[in-house]
């Protein structure tokens, strides 16, 4: 059983908050994606991935994994890929990261989103897949101003 929710849009002081969950079965797949963490830095031009890969089969997998980014289903970059080998019942942490000159950049007047695909696969073959939803932006402090983006906001007080 799988059932993706892939478009809750929560509002709260200006920024549009977007959550995407997945329910599965995790003994559907011998070895599958558990989880996919993305981290945008505008200043560095950069995207980063940590990918969550289990392994709950009894015996080891050799495995391809393939990061890409989508713009409305259309290809706009892929991140990397890397092969390794998962012992049996292991669970790996894998990063893959690429430089970005030109995102869309998010921001509460245009809150873009992307698509973050990653695919594992086995002896050429896609055994799995998982898509994450975020938008590129960076939120630091400089100057005692919070900035998102290299823009100067204002937090609400509340």
């Amino acid at each position: 059983m799988s059932v993706n929710i892939d478009s809750v849009d929560l509002t709260k002081g200006g920024l549009n908050l977007t959550s995407s969950m997945e329910i599965y079965n995790p003994n559907a797949f011998d070895i599958y994606i558990d989880d996919i963490f993305v981290q945008t830095s505008f200043r560095n031009k950069k995207i980063a991935t940590d990918v969550t890969i289990v392994n709950s089969d009894d015996s080891e997998h050799t495995v391809t994994l393939l990061g890409r980014i989508e713009d409305n289903g259309i290809h706009e970059l892929t991140i990397g890929s890397q092969q390794l080998t998962i012992p049996e019942g292991e669970t790996r942490t894998v990063s893959l990261e690429k430089n970005w000159q030109n995102p869309q950049l998010w921001s509460p007047e245009n809150p873009h989103l992307y698509h973050c695909i990653m695919e594992l696969s086995e002896d050429s073959q896609v055994i799995n897949d998982k898509k994450v939803r975020f938008g590129f932006r960076e939120l630091w402090i400089e100057d005692n101003h919070f900035k998102l983006n290299i823009k100067f906001q204002t937090i609400p007080q509340g």
